[in-house]
C-alpha cells in the first residue's frame, strides 16, 4: 500500500479519539497490535517503534503533523462561523434598536 499523505487521510470520530489519546503516551504498548481497533495506526504508519529493540511504538510524525492539521482545520471552520454569528447578533440588535 502506498503511504497517504496524512492532509488527505480522514479518519472517524473514533479513531481521532485514539490518536489524541496516544498523542499524550510516550511508550505505546506493543500489545496493541493484536487488537483490531488500532489497526488502522498501522494500516496509515501512523506508528513507528519507539526504540531500537522494538519494545514498544510512538506516534510517528505522520500522526503528529495529523494531530495539528486537525486542530488547524478546526479553527480555520470555527473562526469565520464565530464572526458571523456575532454579526447577525449585531445586526438583529441595530434592527430593534430602530423599531424601539
Amino acid at each position: 500500500m502506498s503511504q497517504i499523505d496524512y492532509k488527505d487521510l480522514f479518519l472517524s470520530s473514533s479513531e481521532k479519539r485514539i490518536l489524541k489519546r496516544f498523542s499524550h503516551i510516550k511508550h505505546i504498548p506493543k500489545s496493541i497490535h493484536d487488537n483490531p481497533k488500532y489497526n488502522f495506526l498501522f494500516k496509515y504508519y501512523l506508528l513507528d517503534y519507539a526504540d531500537s529493540t522494538h519494545s514498544s511504538y510512538r506516534l510517528s510524525d505522520k500522526a503528529h503533523f495529523l494531530i495539528r492539521y486537525e486542530l488547524k482545520d478546526k479553527w480555520r471552520f470555527m473562526i469565520p462561523v464565530l464572526i458571523s454569528v456575532f454579526a447577525l447578533i449585531l445586526s438583529i440588535i441595530s434592527i430593534l434598536l430602530q423599531l424601539y
